[in-house]
């Protein structure tokens, strides 16, 4: 069994930049970072990292609340004695169904955030996590 001190769940959002739509998450944006949604409020020490990774390299940021639905974070920080986590979302149009569209810039600004964040993880970081939170 893996004992995760922190974990970040991918998925999906509504992307609600159509005519009619109401909401902030937009295709094309780049990175969203979820402040929350029906099952989770999302780690700030952490939201507040990747935001500040995010702005050093460069790439656009958007944040997401949910009112409604929820990621796997909802059962992911229950794990255990809890784990840090947060969801990062691509916002998608036409999710739930049989072709969803992304923005590629918003895939690959993802990606590189993801990527960037793995290669600077370590322990210092997890204790600067765990004790940003209380």
């Amino acid at each position: 069994m893996v004992k995760s001190g922190v974990a970040i769940a991918l998925d999906v959002t509504l992307a609600t930049d159509t005519p009619g739509e109401n909401g902030s998450c937009k295709c094309g944006v780049g990175i969203t970072l979820g402040i929350m949604d029906n099952s989770v409020l999302g780690h700030r020490g952490l939201i507040s990292y990747l935001g500040k990774l995010a702005e050093e390299l460069k790439l656009d940021v958007q944040y997401d609340v949910l009112l409604a639905g929820g990621t796997d974070s909802g059962e992911i920080h229950k794990s255990k004695a809890g784990v840090i986590n947060i969801t990062i979302s691509i916002p998608a149009r036409y999710i739930h169904s049989n072709q969803g569209i992304i923005h590629r810039k918003d895939y690959c600004d993802t990606v590189t955030l993801l990527t960037e964040f793995a290669k600077r993880f370590d322990a210092k970081v997890l204790k600067e996590l765990s004790e940003s939170n209380r």
